[in-house]
């Protein structure tokens, strides 16, 4: 019969959550230092103040850290709206997209991954499946817009969400601006215009 003790040691410690955050913290932080070249187990495990067991165990290829820095400063997911017009619900999915982005650690990781991603093709193609399982909400709500006859059937959703999401990403991170409420109703307004039945 084993022991309590034998049992312990065969199922192993429970994980430390304080461990957890420090590791996630480091992973965040030598990624936006370092970039992909410099994010490695020895730096995380040092910033940590833990064993390089420690991060091994959690993370066992040098990719894993990298989304796990990603995951770890996605904003929320955004909730479906509707507040009975395509316009106003792109209006809110975006401000709740854009208060995602104007995260500090989003501003300090988003340019380190372009980065990491424009030099290592295994991980622009790992990054892309990564993002395509997180743009549901703003093509929902073009389908929607596309039923209730306010967008012209046969439009192409990918496209216009793409508009909507690609302004906000190009203003943020790439020209370094903000988006005001003002600008985000002007975008929704002219995206569905084009689009219109």
């Amino acid at each position: 019969m084993t022991s309590a003790a034998e049992r312990a040691r065969q199922e192993g410690r429970p994980r430390s959550a304080q461990a957890d955050a420090a590791i996630t913290r480091a992973v965040v932080d030598v990624f936006a230092e370092r970039g992909y070249a410099g994010l490695t187990v020895e730096a995380v495990a040092e910033r940590a103040g833990v064993a390089r067991t420690t991060v091994y165990r959690r993370f066992p290829a040098k990719s894993d850290l990298l989304f796990h820095a990603v995951e770890a400063c996605k904003p929320a997911p955004v909730a479906a709206v509707d507040t009975g017009s395509t316009v106003g619900d792109l209006v809110a999915i975006a401000a709740a997209m854009r208060d995602g982005m104007r995260s500090p650690d989003m501003g300090r990781v988003v340019p380190a991954v372009l980065a990491a991603t424009a030099r290592h093709p295994e991980l622009a193609k790992d990054f892309r499946r990564w993002m395509k399982g997180n743009r549901r909400v703003l093509p929902a709500v073009i389908e929607r817009g596309i039923e209730r006859g306010e967008l012209a059937p046969g439009t192409d959703v990918q496209l216009m969400a793409d508009m909507v999401g690609g302004a906000l990403f190009f203003r943020i991170f790439v020209a370094g601006g903000d988006v005001s409420d003002s600008t985000l109703a002007e975008l929704a307004k002219r995206v569905v215009a084009g689009f219109a039945r």
